[in-house]
């Protein structure tokens, strides 16, 4: 992934000068600051299990509204903030940012079996978000809502076109200290109201034989 020199040096100037070249929007909302002590807190897991005739049916709309279906999550996660999250000073936070991960192993031509962080993050701001419940809207909203899908469709596009080049995530090589860069975080704002990780699906194995019969299977897999 090649990394341009004006791309490079806004970067730099980002990070040792963000009140001029990185500046914060007054109106961004986003949770409080990352804490100097971290509290423990008990973990909650849910699994949902959506039908595959609801998964279809969904990526089959999203198709015939001119977006896809990370595009459109990355809507209805914007609207939903809003509607579901209690927000102080509602009138001032008025901004709801969305990173949102593309794939870029078609560009880079990674092989299937290669372990490789072939992705870029895609940010889309909502000035205006949409909120919405969900059950009982009208069809302008909804409408509102997949015309927002469709202009972060446009924006995964653009940065997919590049084709890894001027890649945020990319920078990260230049970083010489990395725990020491993290650590730079605490008592920092964060930088957007909510974060997608990626979305994909296992393919079913056909034929397998190493016992397993085609069984779903996650071996080290690490979130942090």
């Amino acid at each position: 992934m090649t990394i341009s020199w004006p791309f490079f040096l806004r970067a730099v100037a980002g990070s040792v000068l963000p009140f001029y070249f990185a500046q914060r929007s007054p109106h961004l909302w986003t949770g409080g600051l990352v804490p100097v002590e971290a509290t423990p807190t008990k973990s909650e897991h849910r699994r949902l299990v959506i039908p595959i005739s609801t998964t279809e049916a969904f990526a089959a709309r999203c198709w015939s509204k001119s977006t896809s279906v990370t595009a459109a999550l990355g809507a209805l996660i914007a609207a939903g903030i809003p509607a579901y999250v209690q927000i102080e000073n509602r009138s001032e936070r008025k901004e709801i940012k969305i990173d949102m991960p593309a794939s870029l192993r078609p560009s880079l031509k990674c092989p299937a079996g290669r372990m490789a962080n072939a992705i870029t993050n895609v940010s889309f701001t909502h000035t205006t978000p949409l909120v919405i419940q969900l059950e009982g809207e009208s069809s302008a909203h909804l409408e509102t809502l997949w015309e927002q899908a469709r202009e972060i469709k446009d924006s995964l596009t653009k940065e997919v076109k590049k084709k890894g080049a001027d890649n945020p995530i990319a920078l990260l090589k230049s970083v010489s200290d990395m725990p020491a860069f993290f650590l730079s975080q605490i008592a920092k704002p964060r930088p957007a109201s909510a974060e997608m990780s990626n979305l994909g699906v296992w393919r079913k194995r056909l034929g397998a034989d190493d016992g397993w019969q085609g069984k779903w299977r996650i071996g080290r897999m690490t979130f942090s």
